[in-house]
């Protein structure tokens, strides 16, 4: 129980957030004099180490800012039902899920400009919770009711389980397509039918005494007294515990299917065409949307109100209609599927697609993949001892480092600080080694590998494993390339590159390095490319 505990309390304990961590190293900084800069450069480095250590565990989202913050945060309590949601009173349970799925759930490294946008606009929100969780689901599934009925009558119109409702309902659909004008009536006519007058027998309740087999099991006649026999009725909510909220509970599980089973068929319907599975196909989908955007500007504005004046539009949609809702009837269910499933309509259909697609492919040429590739280069690097006037590797790194570099200069003034502080020593082979050991302590580290092998290739490309690093022997080229001819000498022998050696010697704060350049070739990480024809697609469609 003492192991469990402990691991509880380790994974509740409040971590540190980078603001801060950033306010208290910025308190730190303001307290050191400016003179101290050494120990202006170890809180630096502990700065440094820290912030390097919390990017890695967290993905740092800081740089998107899309909105007021304060306005943000004054509507965040819109996301709580209740007061008791709140953030303050949030309980042992929820904070032990949060920690278990931030441990469980790996970050992506990779960026993703929509993950990041929904991760700022989560941080006004509540956190995972499973008594918010529960507590909106059921109060959701108490307000469903309305959609679930709308559901169902849809689904009871297309398949024709009363043929007078299904009737009734396309004679309406055709009045309001012979005049749309009715669109405007047809909500106050809903409103009048479904609130206002079930509402008002509510109040005004008709004499049930009176009703026989005349008026249908209803009497149409309210009570006409001058005083409501009932109070009158505000839609609440079901009940928690009812037939009501367990047959919501039931459609919401269920009609689930329909989101899901309509998602998968559209990403499988456009899955040959749209993501470039196909390069050729796509590439002729693209081109036929422009010249369709194309034509929807600018021509046809001037024949739509000629296609509208002598076109039957309203004809057309009222055929189209009662056509589709006829298909709908599970009369015509087997011939249809009989007629879908034969294969000389497959082998047909299969014909005039692969017309359409020749037809529509010849217009684009195909091209042979060539692999793309490129040269990336490193610098070998290495730094004079001013002891032992010898050359010390310093390392592989990405640039050539040369006295105009931006660390470099920063790195020279710091240790002129140093010096100005310490400039009480006397030059001697001990205060010199001492002197070589603060600048390998306080100085600006640059990103450096001790091998060619620990050498990665850059984001989404791969070396060629046929070509190894070669030693670039063109060096003038690169260094009139890189404009750093007036500030090196060059070794043409040993293809080094030396900083420009008429420096003052009395300078202690200047380093002398010298580079020479490494190259090879690279390419670009290629997927399994796979050909898919129109043909196949409308093949599998139809099987």
């Amino acid at each position: 129980m003492d192991q469990v505990s402990s691991f509880l309390e380790n994974i509740l304990a409040s971590e540190t957030t980078e603001q801060e961590l950033e306010d208290v190293i910025n308190e730190e900084i303001d307290v050191v004099p400016n003179n101290d800069s050494k120990k202006r450069m170890s809180i630096a480095s502990n700065q440094s180490t820290n912030s390097n250590k919390y990017n890695n565990e967290v993905i740092n989202i800081k740089s998107i800012d899309h909105s007021n913050p304060k306005n943000l945060k004054d509507i965040s309590s819109f996301w709580y039902l209740n007061s008791n949601d709140e953030p303050k009173n949030s309980v042992m349970t929820d904070k032990l899920m949060e920690k278990v799925i931030s441990m469980i759930i790996p970050l992506t490294t990779e960026k993703d400009k929509v993950i990041d946008d929904r991760i700022i606009m989560q941080q006004q929100r509540p956190p995972l919770s499973i008594n918010i969780m529960s507590r909106n689901s059921i109060q959701l599934n108490q307000r469903l009711s309305a959609i679930f009925q709308f559901i169902d009558n849809v689904i009871k119109f297309i398949s024709w389980y009363n043929p007078y409702f299904t009737i009734g309902i396309l004679l309406i659909i055709t009045h309001l397509i012979l005049k749309p004008y009715l669109l405007i009536t047809l909500p106050i006519f809903l409103v009048m039918n479904n609130i206002l007058i079930p509402n008002y027998l509510n109040l005004y309740p008709p004499d049930k005494s009176m009703i026989d087999s005349s008026f249908h099991q209803s009497n149409p006649r309210p009570y006409e007294g001058g005083f409501p026999l009932n109070k009158y009725k505000i839609p609440k909510p079901i009940p928690e515990f009812s037939r009501e909220f367990v047959l919501n509970l039931t459609d919401l599980q269920n009609h689930m299917i329909l989101y899901i089973k309509t998602y998968d068929f559209i990403i499988w319907l456009f899955t040959d065409y749209l993501f470039f599975k196909d390069e050729n196909i796509t590439c002729l989908i693209y081109l036929s949307l422009i010249f369709l955007s194309l034509y929807s500007i600018f021509i046809l504005p001037s024949i739509l109100p000629v296609i509208i004046q002598y076109l039957p539009i309203k004809f057309l949609l009222i055929v189209n209609l009662w056509a589709f809702v006829g298909i709908c009837h599970p009369y015509f269910h087997d011939f249809i599927l009989d007629f879908i499933y034969d294969e000389n309509t497959r082998m047909k259909t299969l014909e005039i697609v692969c017309k359409f697609e020749n037809f529509g492919l010849k217009f684009i040429s195909d091209y042979d993949q060539l692999e793309e590739t490129r040269w990336v280069e490193i610098f070998e690097l290495q730094k004079l001892n001013s002891i032992t006037k010898i050359w010390e590797k310093v390392g592989f790194v990405n640039d050539f480092y040369t006295i105009n570099n931006p660390i470099r200069k920063l790195n020279k003034n710091l240790f002129e600080e140093y010096l100005q502080e310490n400039n009480d020593l006397k030059l001697s082979q001990e205060n010199e080694s001492e002197e070589e050991d603060a600048q390998d302590a306080m100085l600006i580290k640059i990103k450096q590998q001790n091998q060619l092998k620990d050498i990665k290739a850059p984001i989404d490309w791969e070396f060629d494993e046929n070509l190894p690093w070669q030693l670039d022997l063109n060096v003038n080229d690169w260094v009139e390339e890189k404009l750093i001819q007036d500030i090196v000498n060059i070794d043409d022998d040993e293809k080094w590159v030396y900083d420009f050696m008429n420096i003052d010697p009395n300078d202690r704060s200047n380093q002398l390095f010298r580079r020479r350049r490494w190259i090879r070739n690279c390419k670009r990480k290629q997927s399994i490319y796979s050909t898919e024809r129109l043909s196949k697609s409308f093949s599998s469609f139809l099987m």
